[in-house]
C-alpha cells in the first residue's frame, strides 16, 4: 500500500495507518484454509523517494498454522479481493468502539485459534463461534448444537458433529483429553476424527465472521448484545433466511493419511 506524504522522513500517523492496513489484510486472508506462509512473512514500512526505496521500519508478521489434514491452496485473485471485502468490514466496525464489542473479541478469539497448535485450536474456534450465537447461561451446549446450524447446513448430522465439536472443547477447558468425545469411533480413527472435528468448526468459524465482515445487512444484528439476542429470537427459518447460503461442513473430507507437513495425501 502507498499513498503520498508530506513526511517521507518520519514514521507518522499515514504511515501507522497504512502499516495496520496491510496488517489487516494479512489476517483475512487467513480466513480462508490452506495460505502456506513456510517461513513466515514480514512487514516493510518507509518511503520512496527519486524512486529509491528506504526501509524504515520492519516487523515480523504472526505465524498462522493449519490444522492437521490441510490442503495447499493458491492465492487467487478472488481470494485476494475478497480479503480486500473482508478488511471494509473490520473499518466499518471500528469507526464506533462503543458496538461490535462481543464480535470484536470473538474474531481476536478465532484469530487467536489459527495461531495455535493442537487440541488448543478447537477450543479457540468453538468459543468465537459462542461469541455470535450469545448463549444463555446453563444452555451453553444445547444452544450451540442449535443456532449454529444457522451457519452450517442444518441437520442430524451436523448436528452431532456440532455436540461432539463442543464436547471436545469442554475437555480441553478442563485439561482432558479431547478425544473422549469420540470413543465410539475405533481407537486407531479417534485421532484423525479429532482432526477432522476441528477443520470443520474451523470452516465454519471462518465462514461465519467473513460473512459478518461482508455484508453490512447482517452486522446490523451484531452491534449490540441486545441486537444478538433480539435475532436469535427470530424463528429459524427467518433467520437463516436473513444469513443466506448456510457451509456444508460435511464436504471437509475424513483425513486418515498424511505427508511430512501434515498435510493430506489423497
Amino acid at each position: 500500500v502507498e499513498e503520498p506524504s508530506n513526511n517521507p522522513e518520519i514514521l507518522d500517523a499515514v504511515h501507522q495507518r497504512m502499516n495496520k492496513s496491510l496488517s489487516d489484510l494479512f489476517y483475512m486472508l487467513h480466513l480462508r484454509p490452506g495460505i502456506e506462509v513456510e517461513l513466515g512473512a514480514d512487514l516493510l514500512c518507509g518511503s520512496s523517494e527519486n524512486g529509491v526505496p528506504g526501509i524504515r521500519q520492519m516487523s515480523q508478521m504472526p505465524t498462522f498454522y493449519q490444522s492437521k489434514g490441510w490442503q495447499r491452496a493458491p492465492v487467487t485473485e478472488e481470494w485476494l479481493e475478497d480479503a480486500l471485502a473482508v478488511r471494509t468490514g473490520i473499518a466499518a466496525m471500528s469507526a464506533d468502539k462503543t458496538q461490535f464489542r462481543r464480535v470484536v473479541r470473538g474474531l481476536v478469539t478465532l484469530f487467536k485459534g489459527l495461531k495455535e497448535t493442537g487440541q488448543d485450536r478447537l477450543h479457540q474456534f468453538v468459543r468465537s463461534l459462542e461469541a455470535l450465537i450469545l448463549p444463555d447461561i446453563g444452555s451453553t451446549k444445547k444452544q450451540f448444537a442449535h443456532r449454529c446450524q444457522t451457519f452450517a447446513c442444518a441437520g442430524n448430522n451436523t448436528r452431532a458433529v456440532l455436540l461432539e465439536a463442543f464436547d471436545m472443547r469442554s475437555d480441553t477447558e478442563h485439561l482432558n483429553p479431547w478425544d473422549r468425545a469420540v470413543q465410539n469411533y475405533r481407537l486407531d480413527q479417534r485421532e484423525d476424527v479429532c482432526w477432522h472435528r476441528t477443520r470443520q468448526i474451523e470452516r465454519l468459524a471462518c465462514d461465519a465472521y467473513s460473512q459478518l465482515l461482508r455484508r453490512p445487512d447482517i452486522r446490523e444484528y451484531y452491534r449490540t448484545d441486545a441486537a444478538i439476542a433480539a435475532f436469535w429470537k427470530l424463528p429459524d427459518d427467518q433467520r437463516r433466511a436473513l444469513w443466506g447460503k448456510p457451509l456444508d461442513i460435511a464436504q471437509e473430507p475424513l483425513v486418515q493419511k498424511y505427508d511430512q507437513w501434515e498435510r493430506a495425501i489423497e
